[in-house]
């Protein structure tokens, strides 16, 4: 017999869950806690940021990991959270969206990996930069929200002039 308890949640609540544990470790806590908390993304590290107790009094484990290997140009902590207001927002703006495909996901050949397509870009220069929210399910009891840069020349999507 399994000790875990299989819960099945919508991509809506999802994203929803994401976005606002994003905002609350990032936006909404102390510029020291998200500061440290963006240190430890930057040198790679998977952070735990919550337990989120189910209604059936489960728990599930969220973490948070970012991938920067194609960000242009050098990440500091302001210019990465101004780049997740403009994520935290358009994801919101998303779901209060009434269209029936407000959530679109791209999702690995395993089905273990996801990527919300709602990209939040910034130019600086000629330098574009697109952040996307994505999420595993790769361990029973546990997700995992990652923060990825894409390659805009990959995405097809080259900087204004």
């Amino acid at each position: 017999m399994s000790d875990f308890v299989e819960h099945s949640l919508t991509p809506e609540k999802l994203l929803a869950l994401g976005n606002n544990l994003i905002y609350k470790a990032f936006l909404e806590a102390s510029r020291v806690q998200a500061k440290r908390l963006y240190a430890g993304l930057l040198e790679g590290k998977t952070a735990f940021i919550v337990t989120v107790k189910m209604e059936d009094g489960t728990e599930l484990k969220v973490d948070v990991k970012m991938y920067r290997e194609h960000y242009q140009g050098k990440l500091n902590f302001s210019i990465f959270k101004k780049q997740l207001e403009l994520l935290v927002a358009r994801i919101d703006q998303r779901l209060k969206s009434a269209a029936p495909d407000r959530v679109n996901m791209r999702s690995d050949s395993e089905g273990a990996n996801h990527l919300f397509n709602i990209p939040a870009m910034m130019q600086d220069g000629e330098r574009l930069n697109i952040l996307m929210l994505g999420m595993s399910t790769q361990a029973p009891g546990r997700i995992l929200y990652s923060l990825n840069y894409l390659d805009p020349k990959a995405q097809g999507i080259k900087p204004q002039e």
